[in-house]
Order: C-alpha cells, then structure tokens, then sequence
C-alpha cells in the first residue's frame, strides 16, 4: 500500500510538472506569436514607406530631368538674347556715329 501512495504521488507530481510545462509552453508560444505579428507589421509599414519614397524619388527624379530640359533651353535662349544684343549695340554705335556724321554736315552747311 505504501508503495501504491508513492507512485500516485510521484505519478500526481509528473502531471502537476507536465502541465506546469505545457502552460509555460503555451504562454511563450503565444507570446512568440504577437512578436512575430508585431513585426510582420512593422515590415509591412516599412515596405509601404520603402514605395512611398519610392515613388517619391520616381517624381524627384522626373522632375530633374525637366528641369534640366528647361535650364537647356533657357542657356541657349540667353545665348541668342546675348547675340542679339551685341548686334543691337553695334547697330547703335553706327547709327549714333551716322548721327554725328550728318551733324557735322548740317553745322558745315549753316
């Protein structure tokens, strides 16, 4: 009989001790579970921003490139006004130089 006990009572302790386990067990697993969805979360935000900024650049660098277009076209619209210009000057230099010349000869004929 007393053997009987001990065995029921080594046999009632490995229960206690198995369930004990199995619910420490079953905790961590769980706990597992949300850091494993936390951080399936914070990739799936961190993908979404990575296409954002993705995006972002597309437009950033589209933008450059016309910009870069319009800055093209401006220097060479500077260098036809520049050109311009010059032949403007000289074209009033020669007529400012005509005008004293036809001074001179209407001072010469008074």
């Amino acid at each position: 009989m007393f053997i009987s006990w001990v065995i029921i009572i080594v046999l009632a302790c490995a229960c206690v001790y198995v369930f004990y386990i199995l619910f420490l067990e079953k905790n961590r697993l769980k706990q597992q579970k949300i850091k494993n969805q936390i951080l399936q979360n914070t990739l799936n935000d961190a993908e979404a921003l990575v296409k954002k900024y993705q995006n972002q650049l597309h437009k950033s660098i589209e933008n450059i490139e016309i910009l870069s277009e319009q800055l093209t076209s401006i220097k060479t619209n500077s260098k036809s006004l520049i050109q311009s210009s010059n032949e403007l000057k000289e074209e009033n230099a020669r007529l400012k130089k005509r005008i004293q010349e036809i001074e001179k000869s209407i001072e010469v004929l008074l």
